[in-house]
């Protein structure tokens, strides 16, 4: 819901949008000092620290069903042979190929693809993300529209797609 350009004032303009899609608004209730994502390593450990939070009562979204310490959205398709060893959080119409292996703390967006045996190790993936086979990304976000090609591999590093398509 959230723009791909300019600028969504979150009290203004998201949660409105958010609860009439009736989908949850929850708060998250930081420690102090309150976390800062002012860095790829503390942005990604802020998505672990959130993905927490559904284990300390905080309500899980709709759609999503826990499987162990994953949760997976309904509509996402999860290949038996694929390994998800959590804290992971999988979108809406995600592909999980066969032998695939996701490592948490990651969070893959929606319409995303893990080709066969692609790994996805502390990341987060945005929306319409394609990780190819044997590919690997360790530490890293991958921006909407942004692939990885097969056999490639990309550390600690922000990769964005070439064009964003929406």
């Amino acid at each position: 819901m959230v723009s791909p350009t300019g600028f969504q004032d979150i009290k203004e303009m998201l949660i409105p949008q958010v609860r009439q899609a009736h989908e949850t608004v929850a708060a998250h209730l930081a420690e102090r000092p309150s976390p800062r994502a002012n860095t790829l390593e503390s942005y990604i450990a802020i998505q672990g620290w959130v993905l927490g939070g559904f284990d300390d009562g905080v309500p899980i979204p709709n759609g999503y069903v826990r499987s162990g310490s994953a949760f997976i959205h309904r509509t996402a398709r999860v290949s038996p042979e694929a390994r998800v060893i959590g804290p992971v959080m999988v979108g809406p119409a995600t592909s999980l190929e066969q032998e695939s292996i996701i490592i948490g703390p990651s969070v893959i967006g929606s319409r995303c693809i893990v080709r066969s045996e692609g790994i996805v190790e502390h990341s987060v993936m945005w929306n319409h993300c394609s990780i190819g086979r044997r590919a690997k990304v360790d530490r890293c976000l991958i921006t909407t529209g942004a692939s990885i090609e097969a056999g490639a591999a990309q550390y600690e590093a922000v990769c964005r797609a070439t064009k964003v398509a929406v």
